[in-house]
């Protein structure tokens, strides 16, 4: 699994951020390999979002980019936002709450 990650800086209203962002997303959940998304917002600058995917693999998310659907709906993104950066990035760890009453695994398995 790989994790890509973009800083976007809003330029425009946010009400249209929101709806293009949201002709993106669902272009791109219908993609093979695609795993699920998240846009969240800075607590210390709510101008900044972040967009947050998770994919299989690097290859499926680049075929998905390379669609040409996908630029004809992230070209008008561009007129309201900057985008500041963005790494595609593999999972080092991940988690989850443990069950009620258990101890939660370290890094590598061990308890």
């Amino acid at each position: 699994m790989v994790v890509f990650v973009e800083q976007l800086s809003l330029t425009g209203t946010e009400p249209e951020f929101r709806r293009i962002h949201q002709r993106i997303a669902e272009f791109m959940a219908d993609r093979p390999g695609f795993v699920r998304w998240l846009l969240v917002r800075s607590t210390k600058d709510p101008g900044v979002f972040f967009n947050i995917a998770e994919w299989d693999a690097e290859e499926s998310f680049r075929a998905a980019v390379a669609e040409p659907e996908f630029m004809v709906r992230l070209r008008p993104l561009f007129a309201v936002v900057a985008q500041d950066h963005s790494h595609m990035n593999d999972v080092v760890f991940s988690g989850f709450p443990a069950p009620e009453g258990t101890v939660p695994a370290a890094p590598g398995g061990a308890r």
